[in-house]
């Protein structure tokens, strides 16, 4: 009879840390997607706003590819890959924040660290964190006469 009782004991102990683990997935998820959901919020149907930002780091990244391995029961099994192109990013600050977008090469190659550029973002609606849309160099003023 004891040993039944313990038997069950464990089962249910087993079984309320299984349901535990559950609920934290199932409440993590959820967490999830409920900052998602914020984040979307915060960004979407935004009036874009422009202004003066400077340009803190250039980033490259040159191609490279990625390696998949699929097996089949049959034993066969085959490998593909993925090209990756190159990426140029900058870095600019802007409203007293670092905010990252990537660039075509040839506006890459026009900028250097320190530039001022012109900024084009929308402010979120929680947050008050800018969003970066599009980068444009900062056209320069005429010659006076």
């Amino acid at each position: 009879m004891e040993t039944a009782t313990i038997v069950d004991s464990i089962s249910a102990v087993f079984i309320l840390a299984l349901l535990g683990i559950c609920l934290l997935f199932v409440g993590g998820m959820l967490i999830m997607a409920v900052v998602e959901t914020l984040k979307y919020f915060d960004s979407v149907a935004r009036v874009t706003l422009s202004g003066p930002g400077r340009i803190v780091l250039k980033d490259y990244t040159p191609s490279y590819q990625i390696q998949y391995t699929t097996d089949s029961y049959g034993g066969g099994g085959s490998v593909e890959y993925q090209d990756v192109p190159d990426s140029w990013k900058i870095t600019i600050e802007l409203l007293g924040r670092k905010r990252s977008i990537e660039v075509s090469y040839y506006f890459y190659n026009s900028i250097e660290v320190g530039d001022q550029v012109v900024a084009k973002y929308r402010l979120g609606r929680f947050s008050r964190r800018p969003y970066l849309d599009q980068v444009e160099r900062l056209s320069s003023a005429p010659a006076a006469a």
